[in-house]
Parts: structure tokens; C-alpha cells; sequence
């Protein structure tokens, strides 16, 4: 009875006989199993006959491709059929084989993701026995829409499912990201004008999504997106009716897997994308909210990245004013991004950028940008956040005229002493947003600016706006060294690269040497007037004068040219004299004098004016034979004039008084003297010369002997051999042309 038992476990029935109790089997995997006690089943022929015994599996794979099936190994002679379709039939022969490896069976089917196949395990004749199954691993068949050239249509409301897996990777432009790591299928769809979602949100994999224009051959990028809802892809853009777009699905790295792709479109709300900017002036501020915009995944860089938030856009026409934009105002409450473009919404270009204001005194989370405007272009303001932020603004725009820069004209002033000058070149520059800063870029002069000096004023705004303009201040000197005479010989000691500028003041005895216009120094023969290297050298000194000086005017250097009376003012005259000595021209109320002056050479003509507390409406000009102004001093009262002028020039002086009839009580004449003209071109007067002894008194750099840490022992170094005397051999000077005694 106990061997009857035994016997009847070892060949009980299996438990998968029939079709309809097939076990599950998946890819890949390895099953072991038996025909003994099996039933036939009437399965029908595949592609070999049925007549042994048999058990049932299925395979239901997730993805589609190809599989292979074996019995290979197995220990009797065995047979392979797969079917599709249900066990209640009618079954469909997908595969059949008898002998593949020797007396066993194989099959290689493709097989379709989500399709069940039924796999019958029998035998040759009636062979029976055991078997191990193996199911290898699906190889994924290559997708149709794989290549570009084989996208998929799309249509808008309508998702469509998918894998990567499978495909191979595209060698894509960068798209915002890059995607052409992974493996990646193609779908495409015609642009209608609507703002395009196309979301990859609740695939099963870490997806990249990329969006084209063009054609396959020869794309360009709209948008694209690496994260957006966790490790899935999101983007929005606005179609172009008539345009195809290409878009690819990818993943991050080599990533592959299945997904979900939906493409919604609907109308751009106003402000969503640029082409539907809203309007903005200057004016009261504006409130909104990014949460109803779109992210502008292509915008170009500008000051700051304003691709990854939602934001609203507004095109504001420039004026030729400044503007300032700013959310640094109380019903902003979100970290802002600012940027601002000129050229059109499909070929924008940077204007100014910010993303922190830290002089915001709300947060510095706001953003605020200042430019200037040209008259007639459309400048578009993109409001978006920092990051994915998006919340409520409130945006203020602040107008105002451009900073202007005014210089006062070019102005020559003479010295006639070392003292510096201070010379304000502001004409009156203004700014019409208030001003931060008026700087000049020279402001004191001395002898040693002699010359034209180009002197640029730069205005600032309070918004940080500028605006520059130039003057030119000429320094002319006449302050002149006497009592001059040459030192024979001098000491001098080198600064640290050697060498050492060689002043007036060092080498002359006399008069005024600190900053002598009529003094020339050069070294060695050359024009120069720095020496370098130790040891002797040689200077000469030129002493200069005027080519002619003009003390005391004669009457023929003054001609008379207008006298014009009392002007019908009654009891009232002029007097105009011409002496040897000066010119004196003298006027009262109502009445005007002129006098001629023509120059003899290149000089400079001074004169002395004297109102003498007369009417303050009396006016001093030197007027030029073309009617130019040289000189108007307005107003003036008391002061000394100094101006330029050029062989042959012929400048007109003239008093006036723009005022009415009447003598004040106890008024005096308005007088006007020129009491010199000097020559601005010299001419060597005297020379001189003498010797120079350079020395260099800097410590020498002393490399001290291997295997010391000092040294002990005092050396001297001649100066005129530059040689260490009796001296360790070992002890190195570096970087010294002369060297004095060293302690």
C-alpha cells in the first residue's frame, strides 16, 4: 500500500494540464516542469503535429519585440507550440517547432506588448518526461516613429501611450536641455495659432521633452524641458498656424521607459506670451499675477535667466525718455525676475535684466531695471520669478527726461604763479529724475598741465543713467624762473627701479624753479629728462623768453571803431582816450565804446576792468573780427581778462551798458585797460649744463651662502665696479647694477 502511494504522487496529474489552468510565466525566466500524466490536448497542428501529452504557460509581456522560447536541455524528446486567442478557441498558431537542439525544441516569436501568448509543452509521438522552460529576454523592437522622418501625428485633447525602449538616441541640437543621451521617439502635429501644452507628467520613467521647427534634416529649437512636474517634462509655447512641429520624447541620461503624452491647446490668454502683450505707459502702477502666464523656456539671457517661471508680458512704446520699471512696491509678494527686449516677439533682443534689488527697501527679492528709450520702438517687459516662484505684483513705470551733460566752452587760462587753479566745467547739467553724481575728470591744473587738457563731464541720475560732454581747459604759463644759473655738480639718489627725474629745482639756483614754464631740462644728450643707471651723467638747461612782450600800448595799436555818444540820453557822454601808455575807454550809462586790437604774433593780451560800483547791467566782450564771442564777461564788476590770440587776429574790446537813461547819484565812469600782450613763443635765451652723480642707496638683495643662516660678516661693494672685494665668493648680489657699502 505504501509503494502504491509513492507511486501514485510521483505521476498525479499536473496542475496545468488543461489550457485554461496555465501557469504564468514571465520574460526572461526559467520553469521547470512535466508531461507525465498528462492529457493530449486538441490544440490543432503548429507548425508540428499534436499527439503527445501536454501542459499549458503564458507569457503576456509589457513591452513589444522579440522573445526566444527553448526546451533545449530537456531530458526527453520534446515539442514547442504557442498560440494566441482564448482557450475556448479558436486558438491561433503563432509558432511551432520539434527538434532545434538535437531531440528539443526552440521558438523566436515577436510579441506584442499587453498580448497573451499561450505556450503548449508536448512530446514526440507520445513521449512524456520532464522539461526546464526558458523564456529568454524580449529584445524591444524598434519603434516606427524612432527616426524623425517616422513621427507620429498628434492631435490636440488626444494622449497618446508609448516606450523609448527600444529606440536609439537622436543627435539633436540642445533645446533648452540637452537630448541626445537616451533613447528617444518622434511625434509632430501642425502648429493652429494656440497656446501648446504638450506634458509627459505621470510617465514612468525620468523623461526630457524637446520641441522643433524646420524639417528633420535641418531643426531649430522652440522649447524644451528636463523637470517640471518631479523627474517628468513639461512645455508650453505658442504654435504658428501653418507650422510643423516636431516633438521628441527622451529621457535624462540614458534613461528609457513607457509614457504618456497629452498635447492641450487653448487660446493665449492676454499678457501669456509675448504677442499678446498688454499695453504699458508711464503712469499709475500695474498689478497681476504670473500664475496665469506661460514660462518663455527660449528667451536669451539678459542680465539674469528668465526661463524657468511663469510671467506675463507687456510692451511698452519707447519716448526717448528713461524709464524705470520696478515691483518694488507693497503688492508684490513673490521673488520677481525683470527683463526687457526690443526687436519682435520671434527674434527678441536684450534691453536690461535684473533679478535682486538690494536697494529695495520692501526685500531685495524685487527686481528693478532703468534704460533708455529711442522714440517709436516697442520695448517688451517680461514679469516672471526667480526659480518656479509665481505670485501677485504690482509694477510701477517712472518716466523721465535723460540725464544732459553741460559743459561751459572751452576755457584757456594762464598761470602766472605755481599755485593749482580749480576749474568747474558744468554748464548747468540736469537730470530730470533727480541727480546722483556730477563728476569731472580733472578738476584742479597747475603749470604741469600746460596744454590742452580735454576735460569730460559725466551727470548721473538718480536711476543710474548717464550722459557726458567735454571741454577742452588750455594751460598756459607764464610764470617764469629768474636769476637762473647751473650747480656744477650734483648728487642724486635712484629710486627703486634705478632711475630718477631730473627737476629744475634739483640742478638751477634762482627765482620761481617749482613750476617754470620758461625752464627745459634734458639728460645725456637725449630730450629726456630722466636718468637711469648708476654712475655719472650729464644735463644741459635751456632758459626760454617770449619771441616779444607789449608793456605799454601805443595809439597805433588801437583803433577806434565806435563811439556812440550819449545814445539820446541827455547830459550823458562817453570818453575814449588812446595814450601811450594804455588803452582807456570810459563810458556811463546808455552808451557803448569799442576799440581794435590786432596781434602782432602768437601771444596772450591782458586786461584790467573796473566798474567802479557802477550800474551792474554794464557788459565787457572781446568779439572777433567774425563777430564771435571771446569774452563776455556780463555783469561784471571788478577783475583782470586773459585771452588768446593768434598772429594777425584782430579782437574787438567793447563796454556797453544795456540799461536805461539816468545817472545814479555819485556814479563813476566804467573804465577798461589793457595793460599788457606777451608772446607765447620763446626762444632759447640762455643754456647751461653741469654733472650728475647717480647713486642707488637701497639695500642690495643678498643671497646668503649654502649651508647659513646668515650672514656674519661685513662686506663693501664699489660703486664704480659693481664687484664684491675680498669677500666670500659664494655671497651673490641679484638684481643690482651699483651697490654701496653694506653694514
Amino acid at each position: 500500500m505504501a509503494l502504491m502511494s509513492f507511486s501514485w504522487a510521483a505521476f498525479a496529474q499536473p496542475a496545468n494540464d488543461l489550457c485554461a489552468n496555465a501557469i504564468a510565466v514571465t520574460a526572461p525566466s526559467t520553469t521547470p516542469g512535466t508531461t507525465v500524466n498528462a492529457t493530449t490536448d486538441g490544440a490543432g497542428t503548429c507548425n508540428t503535429s499534436n499527439t503527445a501529452p501536454g501542459v499549458w504557460y503564458t507569457l503576456t509581456p509589457a513591452i513589444t519585440g522579440t522573445v526566444q522560447i527553448n526546451l533545449c536541455g530537456s531530458p526527453y524528446d520534446t515539442k514547442l507550440s504557442v498560440y494566441t486567442g482564448a482557450c475556448a478557441g479558436p486558438l491561433t498558431c503563432v509558432a511551432g517547432n520539434d527538434d532545434f537542439c538535437g531531440l528539443q525544441s526552440q521558438v523566436t516569436i515577436s510579441v506584442t506588448a499587453g498580448t497573451t501568448y499561450r505556450i503548449l509543452v508536448h512530446g514526440f509521438g507520445s513521449a512524456t518526461g520532464t522539461f526546464t522552460l526558458t523564456v529568454g529576454t524580449i529584445v524591444p523592437a524598434v519603434a516606427n516613429n524612432d527616426a524623425c522622418t517616422g513621427a507620429i501625428a498628434l492631435a490636440c485633447g488626444q494622449p497618446v501611450t508609448g516606450t523609448t525602449v527600444g529606440a536609439t538616441a537622436d543627435a539633436v541640437p540642445t533645446c533648452v536641455t540637452g537630448l541626445s543621451t537616451a533613447p528617444g521617439v518622434w511625434y509632430s502635429f501642425a502648429g493652429t495659432g494656440d497656446l501648446v501644452t504638450a506634458s509627459l507628467c505621470g510617465s514612468a520613467f525620468d523623461t526630457k521633452i524637446g520641441v522643433f521647427s524646420g524639417t528633420c534634416g535641418a531643426l531649430t529649437c522652440v522649447t524644451g524641458n528636463d523637470d517640471f512636474c518631479g523627474l517628468q517634462s513639461q512645455v508650453t509655447f505658442t504654435s504658428v498656424p501653418g507650422t510643423t512641429y516636431f516633438v521628441l520624447v527622451t529621457g535624462f541620461s540614458a534613461n528609457a521607459g513607457a509614457f504618456t503624452l497629452s498635447v492641450n491647446c487653448v487660446p493665449p490668454a492676454p499678457g501669456s506670451i509675448c504677442t499678446t502683450a498688454l499695453p504699458l505707459a508711464c503712469g499709475p502702477n500695474v498689478t497681476g499675477s504670473t500664475a496665469g502666464g506661460t514660462v518663455a523656456a527660449g528667451l536669451p539671457f539678459c542680465g539674469t535667466t528668465l526661463t524657468s517661471a511663469r510671467g506675463i508680458w507687456y510692451v511698452l512704446p519707447g519716448t526717448g525718455n528713461d524709464f524705470t520699471l520696478s515691483t518694488c512696491n507693497p503688492g508684490t509678494n513673490f521673488d520677481t525676475k525683470l527683463g526687457v527686449f526690443s526687436g519682435s516677439c520671434g527674434a527678441l533682443t536684450c534691453v536690461v535684466g535684473n533679478d535682486d534689488d538690494f536697494a529695495c527697501g520692501f526685500s531685495i527679492v524685487r527686481s528693478t531695471v532703468s534704460f533708455s528709450t529711442t522714440l517709436g520702438v516697442n520695448y517688451y517687459v517680461f514679469v516672471t520669478g526667480f526659480g518656479t516662484n509665481t505670485g501677485n505684483y504690482e509694477l510701477s513705470v517712472q518716466c523721465c527726461a535723460p540725464p544732459l551733460a553741460v559743459c561751459l566752452p572751452n576755457q584757456t587760462i594762464v598761470l602766472d604763479n605755481a599755485t593749482p587753479v580749480t576749474i568747474d566745467v558744468d554748464g548747468g547739467s540736469t537730470a530730470d529724475c533727480g541727480v546722483e553724481s556730477i563728476v569731472q575728470s580733472a578738476v584742479n591744473f597747475d603749470c604741469f598741465d600746460t596744454g590742452a587738457n580735454v576735460v569730460t563731464l559725466t551727470v548721473t541720475d538718480v536711476n543710474g543713467l548717464t550722459s557726458s560732454c567735454t571741454t577742452t581747459v588750455t594751460i598756459i604759463s607764464t610764470f617764469v624762473a629768474t636769476e637762473v644759473g647751473c650747480i656744477g655738480d650734483v648728487n642724486v639718489t635712484l629710486g627703486a627701479d634705478c632711475s630718477a627725474r631730473i627737476t629744475p629745482g634739483m640742478v638751477l639756483t634762482g627765482n620761481n624753479l617749482a613750476c617754470a614754464g620758461n625752464v627745459n631740462v634734458t639728460v645725456d644728450g637725449t630730450t629726456s629728462d630722466v636718468i637711469s643707471g648708476c654712475g655719472p651723467h650729464t644735463y644741459s638747461v635751456e632758459i626760454l623768453e617770449p619771441v616779444g612782450t607789449i608793456t605799454e600800448f601805443r595809439n597805433s595799436d588801437w583803433v577806434l571803431t565806435q563811439d556812440l555818444g550819449n545814445g539820446g540820453c541827455a547830459a550823458e557822454f562817453a570818453i575814449t582816450t588812446l595814450t601811450p601808455a594804455a588803452i582807456d575807454l570810459s563810458i556811463r550809462y546808455g552808451e557803448e565804446v569799442a576799440a581794435a586790437f590786432t596781434a602782432p604774433y602768437d601771444g596772450i593780451v591782458s586786461f584790467d576792468y573796473d566798474f567802479n560800483g557802477a550800474d551792474q547791467f554794464f557788459d565787457f566782450l572781446i568779439i572777433d573780427v567774425n563777430g564771435t564771442e571771446l569774452v563776455n564777461q556780463s555783469m561784471a564788476g571788478t577783475g583782470t581778462v586773459n585771452q588768446v590770440l593768434m598772429a594777425g587776429q584782430t579782437a574787438l574790446v567793447r563796454i556797453e551798458d544795456d540799461d536805461f537813461c539816468g545817472i545814479p547819484a555819485g556814479s563813476t565812469d566804467v573804465t577798461l585797460t589793457a595793460f599788457s600782450f606777451s608772446s607765447m613763443e620763446q626762444v632759447v635765451a640762455y643754456t647751461c649744463w653741469g654733472n650728475i652723480l647717480a647713486e642707488d642707496k637701497t639695500a642690495p638683495d643678498v643671497v646668503c651662502p649654502a649651508n647659513t643662516s646668515s650672514i656674519t660678516r661685513n662686506y663693501a661693494a664699489q660703486i664704480a665696479t659693481g664687484r664684491l672685494e675680498a669677500t666670500d665668493p659664494l655671497l651673490n648680489l641679484n638684481n643690482y647694477s651699483c651697490f654701496t657699502d653694506i653694514a
